[in-house]
């Protein structure tokens, strides 16, 4: 088990390499690669789903929102969009 330091150090490397990985203009596809790869193989964490809200109209009612699934790590079953 991780201590809380070695969490904490874990979470500002992956700031420092996502912030260069922008000022370098990375793709998105870059950027979800690093995100995968720092829960996955450095938090253990091996399920789990990226959601984004595509609704550009941030004034409309949530109910509205339209979200799209753009990472999707050990799970079987496509989620729906």
């Amino acid at each position: 088990m991780l201590s809380h330091k070695e969490i904490k150090d874990l979470k500002l490397n992956l700031l420092l390499h996502i912030t260069k990985a922008i000022n370098n203009n990375a793709s998105v596809e870059e950027l979800l690669s690093i995100y995968k790869e720092f829960l996955y193989n450095n938090l253990s964490i091996k399920k789990f789903c990226l959601f984004i809200n595509t609704n550009i109209d941030l004034s409309k009612a949530a109910e509205q929102s339209v979200w799209e699934c753009i990472l999707q790590v050990g799970i079987k079953k496509k989620h729906p969009n």
